[in-house]
């Protein structure tokens, strides 16, 4: 009897996995922290997905691509200006967004300038040139994919897309182009009311030109959007200030 008591005694409390159950007792074992890592990224992974998902889309976007570097809350306040004339609810989403895609590009003659430019100790300014030579390949490479057709762009490369024939005549989207047109493709943004109405606009230099492209991919392939495009580009380039409207 004592015999058996203690054998039992021995043995109690013994547990004796196998199968499945021991199989991921000795997995979790070997490769907790691989495991624990690769859970934290594919949770973020979903929560990413989650909100690029529910993100809501904007009604269209707008180019900037000049001289000025600008910071993401200057984009955010011209975009919040943009949103302000737009003539209407595009989408029907319930809410006016205008996104502005931002590129920081300058011309070979601008580069030279900015090396003979000095600081307060006389020496000459560092230009990166990959870093501009980056941004106008991207900014390129954005255009061809036809997503946006409204540019507020430098005068040389305003004449660059002009010579493509890419741009769209403002006769062909205004019902009257105004005597300060810059030419018969584009408006400088510094002779329209919007500039001296938003003192947010004048984060860009007043020489910028708003044109318009139409190339027959992306958005701009689409009719319906296009015409969307052609609604914004009017608003932005006949708006005029509270003044003029209310002398109206």
């Amino acid at each position: 009897m004592n015999e058996n008591h203690n054998d039992k005694e021995y043995t109690e409390g013994i547990a004796v996995r196998g199968g499945f159950l021991g199989k991921l007792d000795n997995f979790w074992y070997h490769h907790k922290w691989v495991t624990l890592i690769a859970g934290f990224f594919i949770i973020v992974g979903v929560i990413c997905t989650a909100q690029m998902c529910n993100k809501e889309a904007d009604d269209l976007t707008v180019v900037y691509a000049g001289r000025n570097n600008l910071t993401a809350a200057e984009v955010e306040n011209i975009s919040a200006v943009l949103e302000a004339v737009a003539p209407k609810d595009f989408d029907g989403d319930g809410r006016k967004s205008i996104a502005v895609s931002n590129y920081n590009i300058l011309s070979e003659e601008q580069i030279k300038d900015l090396r003979t430019e000095t600081d307060a100790d006389g020496n000459s300014k560092h230009v990166d040139n990959s870093y501009y030579s980056s941004q106008y390949s991207t900014y390129n490479n954005y255009l061809k994919t036809g997503e946006s057709s409204i540019l507020f762009v430098e005068e040389w490369e305003y004449e660059s897309l002009a010579s493509s024939g890419i741009l769209v005549r403002l006769d062909e989207v205004l019902d009257t182009v105004p005597e300060s047109a810059f030419s018969d493709y584009g408006i400088r943004l510094g002779d329209t009311d919007l500039y001296e109405e938003y003192g947010v606009m004048k984060l860009l230099p007043r020489d910028t030109v708003i044109c318009i492209m139409h190339v027959v991919v992306g958005n701009s392939g689409d009719e319906e959007y296009f015409e969307r495009e052609k609604e914004m580009f009017r608003a932005i380039v006949t708006y005029e200030s509270e003044d003029k409207t209310t002398e109206g």
